[in-house]
């Protein structure tokens, strides 16, 4: 027999996850509640760590979370570069890929490779999409230059006008916080080419405004 963890990581009705943690003789050992959902479960490959990641919540970004498996205990927590990532052990190396959700993180679909402490060793950006993802995540974090390369690579990349416009976008919305009004407009203006319902149009009309006063 064995310690046993259970993820209600799909709940049709609240969209919550649930995490458990049972002994061999079947008593809990840990329940722990979260008002999003949860991904996927991934072991170490000695079946003492559990990883997983959780969804966005209302005030909160997704997270990556490590438990032990025979006390229920958290060990570590980190922000997470996209909701409900898939966590990929890989024994031979002794760390954890964080990837895409529903999809194999494979050798080149990662996002972050952590060793099974938490410790980062490795951020990456293969695809254009996930250039998105990997920049806002930046971003949010203050690393401003390194969120301007990504979206950069997305914005200028053959992907849908959609994307290209959300990248242009948010592009625009960094320079505005720096105050390079002309370049923000740009942005926005590029945006809007790509995708009219990308929502920037108060934005370009307001910074029209301001750069029409700053002339006079």
């Amino acid at each position: 027999m064995a310690f046993s963890v259970i993820a209600d990581w799909l709940s049709p009705a609240l969209m919550n996850g649930a995490l458990f943690f049972f002994s061999p003789g079947g008593e809990a050992i840990a329940r722990y509640c979260f008002d999003v959902n949860l991904g996927r479960l991934a072991l170490d490959e000695l079946r003492e760590l559990v990883f997983l990641t959780t969804a966005h919540g209302d005030s909160t970004r997704a997270k990556i979370l490590c438990y032990e498996v025979t006390t229920g205990k958290l060990l570590w927590s980190r922000w997470s570069p996209e909701a409900a990532a898939q966590v990929t052990v890989l024994a031979s190396e002794g760390c954890i890929l964080i990837g895409h959700p529903y999809r194999g993180c494979g050798d080149h679909g990662y996002l972050h490779k952590r060793t099974v402490c938490g410790r980062l060793l490795e951020r990456r950006v293969s695809a254009p999409y996930e250039a998105i993802a990997f920049g806002e995540f930046n971003w949010k974090l203050g690393r401003v230059e390194a969120a301007r390369e990504c979206l950069t690579f997305a914005a200028e990349s053959e992907i849908a006008p959609g994307f290209r416009a959300k990248a242009r976008r948010k592009l625009g919305e960094i320079a505005e916080t720096e105050d390079d009004l002309t370049t923000a407009l740009s942005q926005y203006l590029q945006a809007s080419s790509l995708y009219s319902k990308i929502g920037v149009q108060r934005k370009i009309k307001a910074l029209q405004q301001a750069l029409r006063e700053r002339k006079s």
